[in-house]
């Protein structure tokens, strides 16, 4: 994570791309902190004001992305990954259904609350969505306020 806060710092002028596409990894479950590289483009935008549209699009899509790159591979790879007795242990099938029961009964406070949720919890709740049939449609709506919500709170932060 030091190399690439080093790589960001010393190409201003692409940082926007390069939290951009770490978002988009961290969306296939590759260990890239999301909230390191949010509060990274906070401090970044402080520092170079007139970098600040373009980080805030690129954590704003990026953190999007990743989501709806997480859900997709539980809709469409994870029916055949619980199959397998190693992620089945993992990620059992009465625990999918009790997500998708609350994201039923909650709806987008599901999302939003589950957006702070660090180490992880936050790909998992969105894997167990596209496991348990969530509508793309809804999944998608609802989580495209989720990462507003966080920006802001995170804007008051810094």
């Amino acid at each position: 994570m030091e190399t690439l806060i080093a790589l960001i710092q010393a190409h201003i002028e692409h940082a926007h791309f390069i939290i951009f596409g770490s978002l988009l990894l961290a969306g296939l479950n590759i260990p890239v902190s999301e909230d390191a590289m949010l509060f990274i483009s906070g401090v970044l935008a402080r520092q170079y004001p007139d970098q600040l549209p373009y980080l805030f699009a690129a954590v704003y899509l990026g953190a999007y992305g990743s989501d709806l790159i997480c859900y997709s591979l539980g809709r469409i790879v994870g029916p055949k990954i619980v199959h397998i007795s190693f992620f089945a242990k993992m990620v059992p099938p009465k625990r999918v259904e009790k997500i998708h029961a609350y994201y039923e009964s909650h709806g987008i406070a599901t999302l939003i609350l589950g957006r702070f949720i660090p180490f992880g919890v936050r790909n998992g709740l969105f894997l167990c969505a596209g496991l348990g049939k969530m509508s793309f449609i809804k999944f998608a709506l609802a989580d495209l306020l989720a990462p507003c919500v966080r920006l802001v709170v995170a804007s008051k932060i810094l």
